[in-house]
């Protein structure tokens, strides 16, 4: 019976399920079932009204109308209540039940005009605020609307500097006096300049390039760029903006961040915060056929911050930019003392708002003078939303045609965006023309005798050079200054150098310098022979070699008071090799190898002044047996996906959002050549460099290392960790501030560095503080070093300044820093010297003090030393 009951139960169980898995898949089944609202949105006059938002109650779901008003949206079967808005009409309510495919046309009673031309009526800041809402609300439409596409871009860049001719040297920039014997200077008019008043002609150059792209782009920030043409006149270096790959313009983003403008990443006026940076007023309305447009003044409610200042044009119902005029923060600008950014949109295929026009205008202030700069970009047959093929995009970011800079005027004249100026005229005509001209030896020797002119000056204190740029060759040798050195180990000395600079067709090159010394106290000769060749540029393929005999410091890693004392010198007869090489995009190979005999300098006859500084005890000379010593070194520098451009014979690196990864081996090999070392030392490094937006940047350094053979190790060859500087603040991403002694380790040992500009995130908020332009600076640093019974420990912080002097820029900074040491074994602070065998400078639990540094700008590099 029990039996029976459960089998009962089993089969009423199963016709159960069956029943319930058939009702859930015709449920499932008839609730797939999907039908459209459709229809078309228009005005009292019966004109469609475009950007209406048309939003369904109670679900997250939504549409605009297109050009023509027309509107879809695709719901399940069911009852829906529908809301129609658009600025400046009365908002619309419909009820639909959907069951079937429904046409439903609305007709929007627009409100009483509150704007009637440019005569604003009511609150000229609430309307603006308004409208700047409805723009941010709505950016994430036209950020996201073109998934990816293809366009031709024209691109003009030029600059221009005046200098009053009564400038010194050192007042003009690099790149004008490179030009100012060429026909690309141009003077200005003497007769005009004769009717003012003490006042000389100016000199002035131009330099110019345009550029045809062909770029591919797909969301987020995937970019492939062809270049079909350029044409170059003078020097590009200062030329701003020559390939999309040079930032990001998107304000619709709401934060902008460029590498070459700045540090810092500014705020824009469509940030989700604008309105706690900016400050909105409303200067006027036009139309353009049927769409009204509001011009909406942005000011900065901080002047000392990262932020703009302009006017934004928006497009009323799209509530889309139609155009912008943005000047950014001066003080917060790496070399620009204005930079400015315009850009126009337009429409595409009726719904894509896509940018058409972009331009930037910039200024550099130089005494007696300013370079003016301008770069203009027009983009053309727009192709939407395409489909590109996987692994289209890579890490190189764009390659240049091999006949793109070989393009006639004919080309030129047809494919220009934007016709010249007329300056740009004469200097494309003046080019065009002395192209064949320049090119002959006649003109290039007349060149070569301005720079070749020897002067008392050159002589004296800057030494002289001779160029030849028919065979692209350059010599250069010293001044008088320079073959006199006053402060050496042993005293005084006399020095001579020349050095030799060829550069090839293919952008290959070589270089000699050799360079002789002669010591007036103990009578003694140094000198050194180096040449290197850059084989392969698209490769980095670097062969260096060297030969010599000179002082070399034992304690490399000694704080600039020990590295004068005689105990840190040894005497270095030397001979090696170099060569480094990119194997693979982002994987670079370095071997080294030196063959060496060194010498005590106990021998060598000294003076006073030195030990008056260290005193005697502290400052002997290291007396050691001579001794060969035959090392190598292999070192994989590996960057993970690292971007790149390709030019013709040459490779454009720009840099990876990834760690740096480095493996290192040195040995010391025994016996052969008479050799008396025998060691392994491994190394492992990572590196990078974080943007954290308006919070600011990171960096930071891990690495460890260790002896896995130590048979035979001289004092040379260890590894010592670097201790900080009295007084001056070092690199912190490489040394340790208020580390008191020099320490060396065999076995493994670990370090860690860390280094946060906040770029005035905090000082900018300190009233009338922010207006110096001073930014903070924090840092932490960490060394274990377990044999020398080390663990250290030191926090930085600190404010830094930017200044120019003339062209030059500088950073002054100001730090405190603080450091700890513990003895690991005993877990106490410890007052004993880190390394008995080296001199310290302090000893104490802790380290603690200010420290100074003043850093110069690299252009080049475009940043400071760190």
């Amino acid at each position: 019976m029990q039996k029976s009951f459960s089998i009962l139960l089993m089969k009423l169980y199963k016709y159960f399920l069956l029943v319930s898995i058939i009702y859930i898949c015709s449920f499932a089944a008839s609730a797939q079932v999907i039908y459209t609202i459709s229809g078309t949105v228009l005005d009292s006059t019966s004109k469609p009204i475009q950007g209406v938002n048309v939003t369904v109650q109670g679900a997250d779901i939504s549409t605009f109308t297109n050009s023509r008003g027309q509107y879809t949206i695709r719901l399940e079967q069911g009852y829906y209540k529908i809301y129609y808005a658009a600025n400046g009409f009365e908002g619309l309510y419909a009820e639909i039940t959907l069951s079937k495919n429904v046409v439903r046309n609305m007709v929007l009673i627009p409100l009483v005009e509150q704007l009637q031309g440019y005569t604003v009526k009511g609150s000229k800041r609430d309307r603006a605020n308004e409208v700047m809402h409805q723009v941010i609300d709505n950016k994430d439409r036209w950020r996201t609307q073109v998934k990816s596409s293809i366009c031709q871009i024209y691109i003009r860049a030029v600059d221009e500097t005046k200098i009053n001719k009564k400038s010194k040297p050192q007042d003009i920039p690099d790149s004008l006096l490179k030009y100012l014997v060429d026909s690309n200077s141009i003077k200005s008019d003497t007769a005009s300049a004769k009717k003012k008043k003490n006042k000389e002609p100016d000199w002035s150059n131009m330099n110019f390039t345009e550029l045809i792209i062909n770029r591919s782009f797909q969301r987020p920030n995937l970019i492939k760029e062809v270049k079909e043409a350029q044409n170059k006149i003078g020097d590009l270096d200062g030329l701003f903006y020559m390939s999309s790959t040079e930032g990001n313009f998107d304000f619709y983003q709401g934060s902008l961040f460029v590498k070459g403008l700045s540090d810092n990443t500014f705020i824009t006026p469509l940030n989700d915060f604008a309105f706690v940076s900016y400050k909105f007023d409303l200067k006027g309305v036009y139309t353009v056929g049927d769409t009204k447009v509001y011009i909406i003044k942005i000011s900065p409610r901080s002047l000392g911050n990262a932020l703009m200042s302009g006017e934004i044009h928006v497009n009323e119902s799209l509530w889309s930019i139609r155009k912008l005029s943005l000047s950014l923060t001066p003080t917060k600008l790496k070399e620009y003392d204005e930079f400015t950014i315009n850009q126009e949109f337009g429409i595409e295929k009726d719904t894509f708002y896509i940018i058409k026009k972009q331009e930037f205008i910039y200024k550099i202030k130089i005494k007696r003078g300013a370079v003016n700069g301008r770069t203009v970009c027009y983009y053309h047959n727009y192709k939407l939303n395409v489909e590109f093929p996987k692994k289209f995009f890579g890490n190189e970011l764009s390659y240049t045609k091999d006949d793109a800079y070989n393009k006639d005027t004919a080309y030129w004249d047809s494919a220009r965006s934007e016709p010249l100026t007329a300056k740009e005229i004469r200097l494309v005509h003046t080019s065009d023309s002395l192209i064949e001209a320049h090119s002959k030896k006649e003109y290039l020797d007349s060149l070569d005798s301005v720079f070749n002119k020897v002067t008392f000056l050159n002589i004296l204190w800057y030494g002289q050079g001779h160029i030849n740029r028919v065979k692209q060759q350059y010599w250069n040798f010293p001044s008088i200054v320079a073959l006199y050195s006053p402060v050496q180990v042993a005293g005084q000395r006399l020095n001579t150098y020349v050095s030799y600079y060829k550069k090839f067709k293919k952008k290959q090159s070589i270089s000699l310098a050799p360079f002789v010394s002669y010591g007036i106290r103990n009578h003694d000769w140094q000198g050194d022979f180096n040449f290197t060749t850059l084989y392969n540029p698209y490769k980095r393929g670097t062969l260096g070699f060297s030969v010599g005999r000179n002082f070399d410091l034992i304690y490399g890693n000694a704080a600039w008071v020990s590295r004068l004392r005689r105990n840190n010198f040894y005497l270095n007869d030397y001979i090696n090799i170099d060569h480094e090489v990119e194997l693979i995009n982002g994987l670079y190979l370095d071997m080294y190898a030196e063959y060496s005999t060194r010498r005590s300098v106990a021998d060598y006859k000294y003076g006073t002044v030195s030990n008056q500084i260290y005193g005697d005890s502290a400052n002997l000379p290291v007396q050691f047996d001579p001794y060969s010593a035959l090392t190598a070194q292999v070192k994989f520098t590996f960057v993970p996906f690292q971007k790149y451009m390709r030019e013709p014979y040459e490779k454009v690196i720009l840099g990876s959002r990834w760690p740096t990864f480095y493996a290192l081996w040195r040995k010391g090999i025994p016996d052969l050549f008479g050799s008396s070392v025998k060691f392994d030392y491994v190394e492992l490094s990572m590196r990078q460099r974080i943007n954290f937006g308006v919070v600011g940047i990171s960096e930071y350094r891990l690495r460890g290392g260790q002896f896995i053979n130590q048979d035979i190790v001289k004092t040379i060859d260890y590894k010592y960790q670097r201790r900080g500087d009295p007084l001056f603040f070092t690199n912190p991403i490489g040394t340790f501030q208020m580390l008191d002694t020099t320490i060396f380790t065999f076995k493994w040992f670990t370090e860690f560095h860390y280094l946060h500009r906040f770029n005035g995130f905090f000082t900018n908020k300190i009233p009338y503080f922010k207006k110096l332009n001073i930014n903070e600076v924090a840092g932490a640093g960490f060394l274990s070093a377990p044999e020398a019974k080390v663990y250290y420990t030191e926090v930085i912080f600190g404010l830094e300044r930017v200044f120019k002097i003339a062209r030059y820029r500088y950073r002054l900074g100001v730090y405190y820093a603080l450091g700890f040491t513990k003895d690991r074994q005993t877990g106490n602070w410890h007052k004993q010297n880190l390394n008995p065998s080296i001199p310290a400078l302090q000893n104490s639990i802790f380290g603690k003090g200010i420290k100074i540094s003043l850093e110069f700008f690299d252009r080049r590099r475009n940043q400071f030393s760190f």
